[in-house]
């Protein structure tokens, strides 16, 4: 029952990760808001450069501490920092009237919530592969189909409670969930190996050989991180300025991007017991090189909804089956692969968020462009995929 009970609040702190981590980008209209934060859009872009350092930094140093305190420790850091990030956020409605004491207050928020999301994320990952050993990846994926499930919902909830016209309100109530989750986590001994048996078929590998694995795998998630944030950051803005889609068609393919992701990773988890996610795994890439041309061939909404739709199904799994692979080839590491994982994927994110709109203003060169160039990375991916894919599958046949 003890045991239920903790798997119980992880994958519920996933959920809730999910809507913290997408709070801020869904209250950006308050922000920028004349009557509200009164924020430029530079301002509001540079929101997330301290929640980018901040992620990369608690995921680097979390592994390590999780190594020497537990993941007990590391996690319910975490959710204390995404508790004060929310309390913050709040907050800054004081600021309402004062940019620059809103702007600054919302800094701090964002970084808060990048260590929070840096640390309770190396945390999650570790733990969901740790309770259920022999199924690894199917079990982060879970874990990562519910934190996309915070991700969808958060934007609804937001424009919920700024239509009754108290947008603090949500951040409170997170904030109020988080605390009960401290609550419970701190009465939990939160640890897998206890009463657990152990996975049979480890992988025994060289120190140097698993440094190189390592190295691979943080390759991957660099590269998909970009990859992501390339169709995610950028859709609105090229569909509408580029492909002369309505702003609200270009939600709508925003939408179907992030439904598509939580849908895949549903799928991938539910199926993971039929067919085996390292068969899965070297395919996804395939799907983002498809994507990509399509979406640099966009001339209409239902194109441009369809191409996203696919770009989100594409990229669903790859991180969580990379994040699952890696803690099963290093399982008497995982919490060190968890956090490099985490970092991997956010220096992606932080390149692909920061480094595409300057090249494309020096350059001046279209996002079509842009995309269908993109494909590139997507083929490396995918060789790198599947030299990954091999090894797991090598590894679940001796085991």
């Amino acid at each position: 029952m003890i045991r239920r009970t903790e798997i119980a609040l992880v994958y519920g702190a996933g959920l809730v990760q999910g809507l913290a981590l997408v709070v801020f980008p869904a209250a950006s209209g308050v922000f920028t808001s004349p009557s509200f934060h009164g924020l430029s859009s530079s301002q509001y872009g540079s929101l997330f450069l301290p929640l980018v350092a901040a992620a990369i930094v608690a995921s680097t140093v979390g592994g390590p501490l999780a190594r020497r305190q537990g993941l007990k420790r590391v996690l319910l850091a975490g959710l204390g920092f995404d508790l004060l990030a929310m309390g913050m956020l709040a907050a800054s409605q004081l600021a309402v009237g004062t940019p620059r004491l809103a702007y600054g207050s919302l800094l701090c928020a964002t970084g808060a919530l990048g260590l929070g999301f840096g640390a309770a994320l190396t945390a999650l990952n570790a733990l969901a592969a740790g309770y259920f050993p022999e199924r690894s990846e199917r079990a982060v994926t879970a874990l990562h189909a519910l934190l996309g499930t915070g991700t969808a919902l958060a934007p609804l909830l937001v424009a919920l409670v700024t239509g009754l016209g108290a947008w603090w309100a949500l951040p409170v109530a997170v904030a109020a969930v988080l605390a009960v989750l401290v609550a419970l986590g701190t009465r939990l001994s939160l640890n897998p190996s206890a009463g657990a048996k152990s996975a049979g078929g480890r992988q025994h590998v060289g120190l140097l050989d698993a440094v190189r694995l390592l190295g691979l795998f943080a390759a991957a998630g660099i590269v998909y991180g970009m990859i992501e944030t390339i169709y995610a950051n950028w859709a609105v803005i090229y569909l509408r300025e580029d492909a002369g889609v309505s702003a609200r068609d270009a939600g709508y393919a925003l939408t179907a991007f992030w439904a598509m992701v939580t849908v895949g990773r549903l799928a991938v988890a539910a199926v993971g017991g039929r067919l085996s996610p390292a068969r899965i795994y070297p395919l996804l890439p395939g799907l983002m090189v498809l994507a990509f041309l399509w979406i640099a061939l966009v001339d209409g909404a239902a194109a441009g909804i369809g191409a996203f739709a696919l770009a989100g199904l594409a990229c669903s799994a790859f991180l969580p089956l990379t994040i699952g692979f890696a803690t099963a080839c290093h399982r008497d590491r995982a919490e060190i692969v968890s956090g490099a994982m985490v970092a991997a994927y956010m220096l992606g994110f932080g390149i692909g968020s920061f480094g595409l709109g300057p090249l494309r203003d020096a350059a001046h060169i279209p996002l079509s462009v842009l995309y269908g160039s993109s494909s590139v990375l997507a083929m490396a991916l995918g060789g790198t995929a599947l030299v990954l894919g091999s090894r797991r599958q090598a590894a679940l046949a001796a085991s």
